[in-house]
C-alpha cells in the first residue's frame, strides 16, 4: 500500500514547480530584456542560477504527471527516468552555480583589484557550462537499463540501480558540494560583517547591509533546501536504511522549493534585480542600468 503522504505528493510537486516556472521565467525575461544584467559574473550566474531553476520546475511537472496517472504503482523504469532526467539535472546545475556564486563573491571581497581586472562575463560563461556539463551528466547513467521493466513504485531510486560511479557521483554532488557551498557562503557572510563594521560611509554601509542581507537568506536556504537533504542522503547511504528508497518524492519537494525560494532571494533582496522587474512590470518610476550595477560588480551581490 502506498503511504497518503506519496499519493499527495506528486501534486505538491506540481504545485511549487509551477510557482518556480512563473519566478523563474519572470527573471529570464528580466534578463533578456536588461542587456547589463548578463554583462558582470555576479548577475551572469544569477541568469544562469534562474535557468537551472527553470529547467527543474518544467522537467518537475511530467515526472509529477508520470507519477498521477500510474497512482505512484507500476511505472516502468523508462518512463521515471525519461521524465526525471532533466528535474535532477536542473538540480545538478543549480548546486554547481550556487557554489560558483559564492566562489565569486569570495574572490570579489578577498582580492578586489585583481577582480575588478579579470574578464568577467567570460569566466561566468565557463562556470555556467561546467554547470550545465555536470548536470547533464546524469544522463550517462541511464543507458544500459531495462527501460520496459515494471517497478512497483514511481520512486526514481528504485528504477535506477546504483552502481559504484553512480554512487560516487551522487555524494559527490549533493554532499561535497553543498557542504563546500556552505563553508564558502559562512565565510564570505563573515567578511562582510567585519567590511560593515569598519565603514564609515553611511551610503556604502547600506550597499553592504544589502549584500549582508542577501547573503543571509542564501546562507540559510542553501542550509535547509540542499545541504540537509544531502546529509540525509549521505545517511542513507552509509546507514543502507532505504530513505530515498521509500520518500524520494519527498526529497524532490525539497529540492524544487530552493528553486523557488532562491526567486524570492534574488528578485526581492538583490537591488539590481529588483528595479529591473519593478522597471519590466512599470512600477513606480523603477530605472535601472549600469550604473545602478557597478557597486555590486566591485563590492557586493
Amino acid at each position: 500500500m502506498v503511504h497518503p503522504v506519496l499519493i499527495l505528493s506528486p501534486w505538491i510537486l506540481i504545485f511549487v514547480s509551477v510557482v518556480s516556472l512563473l519566478g523563474n521565467g519572470t527573471i529570464l525575461i528580466t534578463v533578456i530584456k536588461n542587456r547589463f544584467l548578463r554583462q558582470t559574473d555576479c548577475l551572469y550566474l544569477i541568469a544562469a542560477l534562474a535557468v537551472a531553476d527553470f529547467i527543474t520546475a518544467v522537467s518537475t511537472i511530467p515526472y509529477s504527471v508520470n507519477m498521477i496517472v500510474h497512482n505512484y504503482e507500476n511505472c516502468t523504469v523508462g518512463s521515471t527516468l525519461g521524465t526525471v532526467a532533466g528535474h535532477i539535472g536542473g538540480i545538478r546545475m543549480n548546486q554547481m552555480i550556487t557554489l560558483f556564486l559564492g566562489l565569486d563573491r569570495l574572490y570579489a571581497l578577498f582580492w578586489p583589484y585583481k577582480y575588478r581586472l579579470k574578464n568577467q562575463a567570460t569566466i561566468a560563461r565557463y562556470a555556467t557550462a561546467f554547470s550545465a556539463f555536470m548536470g547533464a551528466t546524469y544522463m550517462f547513467f541511464l543507458i544500459g537499463h531495462d527501460l520496459s521493466r515494471v517497478m512497483n513504485t514511481c520512486n526514481l531510486m528504485t528504477a535506477l540501480k546504483e552502481t559504484p560511479a553512480l554512487r560516487v557521483y551522487r555524494l559527490f554532488l549533493t554532499t561535497v558540494t553543498t557542504l563546500a557551498t556552505q563553508v564558502v557562503y559562512i565565510i564570505v557572510f563573515y567578511k562582510l560583517r567585519r567590511i560593515i563594521s569598519a565603514q564609515d560611509n553611511e551610503v556604502a554601509k547600506a550597499r553592504y547591509h544589502s549584500a549582508n542581507a542577501t547573503i543571509t537568506l542564501l546562507l540559510v536556504s542553501s542550509l535547509l533546501f540542499m545541504t540537509l537533504p544531502s546529509i540525509v542522503n549521505l545517511y542513507d547511504y552509509l546507514s543502507s536504511s532505504g530513505i530515498f528508497l521509500v520518500y524520494g518524492p519527498l526529497i524532490s519537494i525539497v529540492n524544487i522549493i530552493n528553486g523557488a525560494v532562491n526567486v524570492f532571494i534574488y528578485s526581492w533582496a538583490h537591488k539590481d534585480f529588483n528595479k529591473a522587474i519593478k522597471s519590466l512590470f512599470k512600477c513606480h518610476n523603477a530605472t535601472v542600468g549600469p550604473s545602478t550595477a557597478a557597486f555590486f560588480v566591485k563590492h557586493t551581490l
